[in-house]
């Protein structure tokens, strides 16, 4: 009989007496969804993704006991993964209760929760930055409940916790057979010691039963502050306060649970393996990559006011610059997987970072964090010197950028060398904030010797990318330029930190290029990856019988996350109804498409038959939902703060379907800026509340009619009612990809982009005809007889 913990004496045990029903579903505000028993893989139940915010991730399937990898983390030590928790189910009065019949499956930011027809509600959530997980049982009319425990292989040596003392023993053979559990996982049963209609036990998991033990008195003190002991309520509580820093309404219900999605979503990315970042995605990108923890940062951590976070990931980051002489100093790692598997295979990831820990600056107004910056941007520029050409136009491999599939760790199946747009947009980005801080530190030679290597920037990008009225995606080594249409374009728009003091591109150009690329890639589903009418557009992105999955990664397949930057670019001109379109069918992505409450990593080019998008990649990524969310508040709302400035810039693009906002929206100096917005009419109405803390707005978008002076709040609400200003004619998106005559080139044989590639084709011809796509390569041609 054990009785709370295995591993020391009695901690903390807590009864359920005085709970409300149900316990183990809290009503509230957190959001929920509904799982259905199809629309998973293989057709079975919806996946439910979550995770630990510290190392382990929950992956599990709707109405079913064993389906998904169950509870796992990465192994303490050496490859692969570490099998906890595969799944659990609940007794009452003895009897099994059989998910598969279950009345509901319900998602929620922490776990889920499965309710029966007699009323009994079984549930899981993971313990939010830790690694431990409780399990919660629990049966109306007093009727009594046990749980099974389903543990995987790798369980032995964790802590257990329960809220009443309880028996632990060995499940039987019926019991095995009912769940279909095989053989290698252990079947444990939990009784209370007196029966009980509730029941909740807590799993703690550690390198050592040390190390478990420790945290789960962790766990145990945390919920004796405010929670009387009581582990359950107070996990959730704490997820709960976690998604209510940022809040949003704007009349748009379906829009507005996404948002509140998208915002749990994030947090599931949030990791403490290596030190504070942000996994990639889920299933199989569980690490810390830089290039995708810095695109994700402001949508993850900045808009929602967990400042401390965002500089806590910058600072992890920072300490693993490289500033060992060589092609990679002052670069920080793509990816960190352990002490010792740092890669720096990245040439953004480091100009994300530094515009990331601008942006959190600026949002924050805590410049306490400016001078190690600084010494970043030095050490990454002068690593950088040595790469630029002779027109300050900066160098890179053919596969360091985010397209960076490489056929078996060689040629870049998208190739960007040697120069990519949205490359030089960041190093101008990186010299633009290197000027910028210099002058406000009063260093003026640094200043202006960053600001004169922009400028040459600026100047040769001008002179070289854009040609006949079109950027060029890349420059070759040679000087060749490549005009293949793909979404780093609307980088060269929405990358620039102070378009209006250092501008990279021209108004018209970027407007130009904004609506040129939306009318060629932007789908409602998200951006293609390139234009339909290239021959190395890839309809599927698995596509077993025509070439490898990577080969389509970049060449066609749908990025969510490069949504982002296109509606950047297009609310800057006032094109949010066109913008709308892609965020409304994203919004349905995460409420009902696999994995529900996440957006996945891909999406297939081309419609499946019935019309429905193909999710594809990672079911769930974190840039995708850090973008939406982002978009939302800096672009629809148009927040951005200039704390250091003393200014926060509002200049709203406020699509239609928002007809009634609520926000409030956090601030570094403490105090949120909340505001609503009622708009009917053709007029919009503001009302900003009172604060403590005097605030200037500065004023754009469709508040540009109220006056060039601004606006500061302080102890009194403001309103503020304008004209909305008339709406331009909206761009088109892109027409729906259709075969060509002949069908698709890349379907026309087995590894037809591989062979050509691999034949020194795509060298040869950076943009090459159907007919030279499909030439035979010389080793065929002297193979035939």
């Amino acid at each position: 009989m054990l009785r709370c913990i295995t591993l020391s004496a009695v901690l903390g045990c807590v009864g359920l007496a005085n709970a409300t029903s149900p316990y183990c579903a809290p009503q509230g505000d957190a959001p929920s969804l509904r799982l259905h028993p199809v629309g998973g893989p293989e057709g079975r139940g919806q996946r439910i993704v979550a995770s630990d915010q510290h190392r382990g991730d929950l992956d599990a399937r709707a109405f079913e006991w064993l389906g998904g990898t169950g509870y796992r983390m990465h192994a303490w030590s050496g490859p692969g993964d570490r099998s906890l928790l595969r799944g659990f189910a609940v007794l009452v009065n003895g009897q099994l209760r059989d998910r598969r019949e279950a009345e509901s499956d319900t998602l929620r930011p922490w776990g889920h929760e499965v309710r029966h027809a007699d009323g009994s509600i079984e549930a899981v959530q993971l313990q939010a930055g830790h690694p431990a997980l409780s399990i919660c049982a629990e049966a109306r009319d007093g009727r009594r409940v046990a749980l099974l425990l389903m543990l995987g292989p790798e369980a032995d040596g964790h802590a257990f916790s329960a809220s009443v003392p309880v028996r632990r023993l060995e499940a039987d053979g019926a019991l095995r057979r009912a769940v279909g559990a095989p053989a290698e996982i252990a079947l444990v049963l939990v009784e209370p010691e007196v029966p009980t209609s509730t029941l909740a036990v807590h799993l703690a998991f550690g390198r050592t039963p040390h190390d478990a033990n420790a945290t789960m008195v962790a766990l145990q003190g945390e919920a004796k502050r405010g929670f009387g002991g009581d582990l359950w309520a107070a996990g959730i509580e704490r997820r709960r306060a976690g998604l209510e820093s940022l809040r949003l309404r704007t009349g748009d219900a379906a829009f507005d649970d996404a948002f509140r999605w998208a915002i749990a979503s994030n947090a599931t990315f949030r990791t403490d393996e290596f030190g504070p970042g942000l996994w990639a995605g889920l299933p199989w990108f569980r690490d810390n990559w830089g290039r995708d923890t810095f695109i994700a940062l402001p949508g993850t951590h900045l808009v929602t006011g967990e400042f401390g976070r965002a500089q806590a990931v910058i600072e992890n980051f920072t300490r693993w610059q490289n500033r060992a002489d060589g092609p990679e100093k002052g670069r920080v790692p793509n990816r960190v997987a352990a002490a010792t598997d740092t890669l720096y295979n990245t040439v953004d990831g480091t100009p994300w970072l530094i515009r990331a820990a601008w942006e959190t600056a600026q949002a924050s107004g805590d410049a306490a964090g400016l001078p190690g910056l600084r010494r970043l941007i030095r050490d990454y520029v002068a690593g950088a010197e040595p790469h630029l050409d002779d027109e300050g136009l900066l160098r890179h491999a053919e596969a360091d950028t985010w397209m960076d599939a490489r056929i078996r760790g060689g040629r870049g199946w998208s190739p960007r060398g040697d120069r990519a747009i949205e490359i030089q947009a960041l190093w101008h980005a990186v010299l633009v904030i290197g000027a910028d801080l210099a002058t406000r530190e009063g260093d003026s030679a640094e200043a202006e010797r960053y600001a004169a290597m922009a400028a040459r920037t600026r100047t040769a990008v001008l002179a070289r990318f854009w040609r006949d009225g079109r950027l060029a995606d890349r420059l070759l080594a040679d000087g060749r330029v490549d005009t293949s249409v793909r979404p780093n374009a609307w980088m060269a728009v929405s990358v620039p930190p102070l378009p209006e003091r250092f501008p990279f591109l021209p108004s018209d150009v970027e407007q130009a290029v904004t609506r040129d690329t939306a009318a060629a890639l932007l789908l409602p589903r998200g951006p293609l990856s390139l234009a339909p009418d290239d021959p190395r557009f890839h309809p599927r992105h698995v596509d077993d019988a025509h070439h490898h999955k990577d080969a389509a990664y970049h060449n066609g397949t749908v990025w969510q996350w490069t949504a982002g930057p296109a509606i950047t670019a297009l609310a800057r001109f006032h094109q949010q109804e066109t913008a709308y379109r892609v965020t409304r069918e994203l919004a349905r992505q995460i409420l009902e498409d696999d994995a529900p409450g996440h957006l996945a990593e891909l999406a297939d080019a081309t419609l499946e038959a019935e019309g429905r998008v193909r999710p594809s990649g990672t079911y769930a990524q974190s840039w995708s939902t850090a973008e939406f969310v982002r978009n939302a508040v800096q672009d629809y709302l148009g927040v951005r703060p200039r704390l250091l400035d003393g200014v926060v810039e509002l200049s709203p693009a406020l699509p239609a379907a928002w007809t009634d906002i609520e926000a409030v929206l956090p601030l570094g100096d403490g105090e949120p800026l909340r505001f609503n917005v009622i708009q009917r009419e053709g007029r919009q109405r503001w009302t900003f509340a009172a604060r403590a803390t005097p605030l200037r707005l500065a004023l754009g978008g469709s508040l540009r009619a109220h006056g060039s002076g601004g606006l500061t709040l302080g102890e009194r609400p403001v309103v503020v009612d304008v004209a909305m200003p008339a709406a331009p004619a909206p761009w088109p998106l892109a027409a729906e990809p259709a075969p060509p005559p002949g069908g698709w080139p890349v379907r026309q044989g087995r590894d037809v982009l591989e062979r050509f590639i691999e034949s020194g084709g795509l060298d040869r011809h950076p943009q090459p005809t159907r007919a030279q796509l499909l030439a035979p390569t010389d080793t065929e041609r002297k193979d035939t007889p």
